[in-house]
């Protein structure tokens, strides 16, 4: 089971840290036809879809759609590693 559950893990340690990369370099002033950003939105951005509506704050304008999934991979991380741990 550790193998499993370090797979797990690792897979859901590398998409917080893409989802965190991503949401950095729309400070930056990258270009979006960058080979980096290119890539980084093909593999976030079906995982962010889902949480755009819910993460737009129309007061403040930003879009929090990042926090809420690195807050849900979390929690299945959690669940997951749990459930393997029995």
């Amino acid at each position: 089971m550790f193998g499993v559950a370090y797979i797990i893990n690792l897979v859901i340690n590398l998409l917080i840290l893409l989802v965190l990369v991503r949401a950095v370099l729309t400070w930056l002033p990258v270009p979006p036809y960058h080979p980096m950003v290119k890539m980084l939105d093909s593999l976030t951005e079906p995982l962010l879809r889902p949480f755009r509506k819910m993460g737009r704050s129309a007061a403040a304008g930003f879009d929090l759609s990042p926090m809420i999934l690195i807050i849900v991979l979390i929690i299945v991380r959690t669940v997951l590693l749990g459930l393997l741990a029995r």
